[in-house]
């Protein structure tokens, strides 16, 4: 074999669905090694081995890449408790973690809070949002505009304020200064 051959197969490393982080890694080291008159330093040997690593799978990449490594022990300790359990065909396509499409095809078999009738939840009760709706229109309708002093809108939409109808006035607010008495906080002097 020649040189490149040994490096051609440290680039085609790939990580069995069998095998561990650990037990991958223990491999990639070891191809590593057989390459002749190949001497490194343990720390390059060890940044080579979690380059090819983190290329192979998005579980190990961001776990290595979480933690300064430096020798071939600090590798294997971190790679032992990497767990590939969860690694499947569609995570080597994909790299990034997707959360999974809720299934909301159900039927909903309880019944309601707000209503009492079965089939739906309160915040799908038609009952609670008609209701509301009255609610906030009859809100709309007690309401006070600070402005004209005419009722069923507020003062930032007041018509006669947009009209330019209402004469500037000026709003004072009354504070009421209160001392305190020492050890008695709400008596006043």
């Amino acid at each position: 074999m020649l040189i490149q051959d040994y490096f051609d197969e440290i680039i085609r490393f790939q990580i069995t669905n069998k095998e561990t982080a650990s037990e991958a890694g223990f491999r990639l080291w070891n191809l590593i090694e057989r390459v002749p008159r190949l001497e490194m330093a343990e720390d390059i040997t060890t940044g080579f081995a979690i380059s090819v690593l983190s290329q192979k799978d998005p579980l190990i990449r961001r776990e290595l890449n979480s933690h300064v490594v430096t020798t071939r022990a600090q590798l294997f300790r971190i790679l032992n408790g990497v767990s590939l359990k969860r690694r499947h065909d569609e995570f080597e396509a994909c790299e990034t973690d997707t959360k999974r499409a809720r299934i909301t095809d159900y039927k909903f078999n309880g019944s309601c809070h707000f209503c009492g009738n079965r089939g739906h939840k309160i915040e799908d009760c038609r009952k609670r949002r008609d209701i509301m709706k009255l609610k906030t229109s009859d809100k709309d309708k007690t309401v006070t505009c600070f402005t004209c002093g005419k009722s069923g809108h507020l003062s930032p939409s007041c018509p006669d304020k947009k009209l330019g109808a209402v004469p500037a006035t000026r709003k004072e607010v009354q504070i009421c200064t209160r001392r305190t008495v020492r050890g008695d906080p709400h008596q006043d002097e």
